[in-house]
């Protein structure tokens, strides 16, 4: 499977598009810029001794977000999914749960407080067994858990 190919590694949501819609001013919870997504990127990747990330982001926006992320953190290795291809062609739902569950199996995750396939993602890796301390927001600086907000000690 794609997972193993990847080895131990770092996934990244990056949420675009639709975000920048509704986004006034500068808020690095919810709409944080590249430049900040690549900042945390290379804080998180150099924390846990990651060298390997892949990027689950909107195919319209993959080819700048991955660009612009090589280009602002050298020493990392920089994957996607591809969807063009057969059995996902015309299926970005699928697509879209192939992207969480590499997301869920990664060592370590960031995503957006803001989205609900952030959301599910740290609901699965926690319900999985992840450890809370590997699961973060972008514009947090602190490891964030599932388990207080699901109620749960």
């Amino acid at each position: 499977p794609f997972t193993r190919k990847l080895g131990r590694y770092l996934a990244v949501h990056v949420r675009l598009g639709d975000f920048r819609k509704w986004c006034k001013g500068v808020d690095p919870v919810k709409c944080p810029t590249l430049d900040q997504h690549a900042q945390k990127v290379r804080d998180i990747a150099a924390r846990f001794r990651l060298s390997t990330v892949f990027v689950a982001c909107a195919p319209e926006y993959r080819n700048d977000t991955v660009a612009h992320l090589q280009r602002t953190s050298p020493g990392l290795t920089f994957h996607t999914f591809h969807t063009e291809g057969e059995p996902f062609r015309g299926h970005p739902d699928v697509v879209g749960m192939a992207e969480q569950q590499i997301c869920i199996d990664a060592a370590v995750f960031i995503g957006n407080a803001w989205s609900t396939w952030t959301r599910t993602v740290h609901e699965l890796r926690y319900t999985s067994g992840k450890k809370c301390s590997t699961d973060f927001l972008w514009g947090l600086d602190k490891p964030w858990c599932v388990t207080g907000a699901l109620g749960v000690l």
